[in-house]
């Protein structure tokens, strides 16, 4: 089977994410370092496609925008070794807002004493913000972040918060805007 792969740019609070596709699963999400790169594309459109991106988009708007994440499932292209993939999934279910202790979340995935190796996955996290390792902090501070502290602690105020005042919300179209450079018709 033939695997596609589609790359595409978010412009977030937290600086650009550059977004991944394989197979039409999301492969990661990551901060673009330096300056703001264009949409390329490697990716045979299909409608399949589309709305993975128009749920991405759709998912990264309503997280940024403070309101509840509505709409289809999205997802992701499996990796990691076992030990991580429990710590992501567990990640999943820690509620917006909230926070727990690297310490906590090993105990949780039946690893107590475990809590450096839960850092190291959250340090691996291939899917920043959908899976929000940003909520896992140290027993004493933050502890660290893919992105630096500063951007853990704007994500962190940002959930607790949600009463920013932010523009208005643009409405993203059923049929998702796709910049010519991105080269999906």
């Amino acid at each position: 089977m033939e695997m596609y792969k589609c790359v595409f740019f978010y412009s977030s609070p937290v600086g650009t994410l550059k977004i991944q596709l394989k197979e039409n699963k999301i492969y990661s999400i990551s901060r673009v370092k330096g300056t703001k790169k264009k949409s390329s594309s490697h990716y045979k459109k299909n409608k399949y496609s589309i709305e993975t991106v128009r749920l991405i988009l759709s998912f990264l708007e309503d997280y940024f925008y403070g309101e509840k994440i509505k709409g289809g499932k999205l997802s992701l292209f499996p990796r990691g070794t076992l030990f991580q993939k429990k710590v992501w999934k567990y990640l999943c279910k820690i509620p917006y807002g909230e926070t727990r202790t690297y310490t906590e979340v090993a105990k949780a995935v039946g690893s107590p004493g475990a809590a450096r190796a839960v850092g190291s996955a959250c340090a691996k996290n291939p899917y920043l913000i959908l899976v929000p390792c940003h909520r896992v902090v140290a027993q004493k501070g933050l502890g660290g972040f893919a992105l630096g502290l500063k951007a853990k602690k704007k994500l962190l105020d940002h959930e607790l918060s949600c009463t920013t005042v932010l523009p208005a919300k643009p409405v993203i179209p059923a049929k998702p805007v796709i910049p010519a450079q991105a080269g999906i018709q």
